[in-house]
């Protein structure tokens, strides 16, 4: 199942839980993935739902999700640069483009 995230930031927001695991899971799967009845995954090769390739793509995307959240790491190092001195503006350029300054100061 390839995996295809344009930008790393992406999901770089969510929290650090399991919660947040799940959910990079979910974007990560991109819907061919699914959670059924609380017993088992099931996963779509474009023509049928498979539960046994579900079990193997689902332990696949998990060890994907934590090699995802370095990817992220890095991506965030590469904006924000030394975590020592923070680069406020680069991170709202990135985030919220078009923002004006008079905006940002705003609260």
């Amino acid at each position: 199942m390839p995996v295809l995230i344009d930008d790393p930031l992406r999901m770089a927001w969510f929290e650090c839980n399991d919660y947040g695991n799940a959910g990079h899971l979910v974007v990560l799967a991109g819907g061919l993935l699914k959670w059924v009845d609380d017993t088992s995954w099931l996963a779509f090769d474009n023509r049928r739902w498979s539960e046994r390739e579900g079990q193997f793509r689902a332990r696949a995307l998990a060890h994907r999700v934590a090699q995802h959240i370095h990817e992220e790491v890095a991506a965030l190092r590469e904006l924000i640069g030394d975590p020592k001195v923070h680069n406020v503006r680069g991170l709202e350029e990135r985030l919220a483009p078009g923002v004006g300054q008079s905006e940002r100061s705003i609260g």
